[in-house]
């Protein structure tokens, strides 16, 4: 009996190693939930997805060989894909950050400028003596 259920362990640990999703997939299936969900995502949920992507590209690495031509083909394609949406978002961060500094600029130049105020006064003063002493 205990031999019997030694076999059936064994059958089902391999049944189940040779039901293990392809890697194409699980990278087609995380390409999508980050396709779909990334808008509104916050900034651990980033890295939460990066860590994710870092993992199936290890696997991706370590299943090389055994892949067929299509299948790295296939990963390929999503890992553009992926870099391809973080490079839009890093764009969008930008250009988030542009339309805030122009938003602000007006004060951090005002700012900037005070910094030279004294600067400016003693440059005003030596200005104006010279011009009184080449007036005369």
């Amino acid at each position: 009996m205990k031999k019997l259920n030694v076999i059936v362990v064994l059958f089902v640990m391999s049944f189940l190693a040779s039901c293990e999703i392809p890697t194409s997939a699980k990278f087609d299936h995380h390409l999508k939930k980050v396709e779909n969900n990334s808008g509104n995502w916050t900034e651990e949920e980033w890295e939460m997805s990066k860590e994710k992507y870092r993992q199936l590209l290890k696997e991706y690495e370590e299943n090389y060989d055994n892949m067929t031509p299509e299948e790295r083909a296939e990963i390929n394609k999503a890992i553009g894909r992926y870099n391809g949406i973080l490079m839009k978002k890093g764009i969008e961060r930008v250009d988030e950050s542009i339309d805030d500094f122009i938003d602000r600029f007006p004060s951090l130049f005002e700012g900037f400028m005070s910094a030279f105020e004294e600067e400016m006064e003693k440059l005003e003063d030596k200005i104006e003596k010279l011009e009184e002493k080449y007036e005369d």
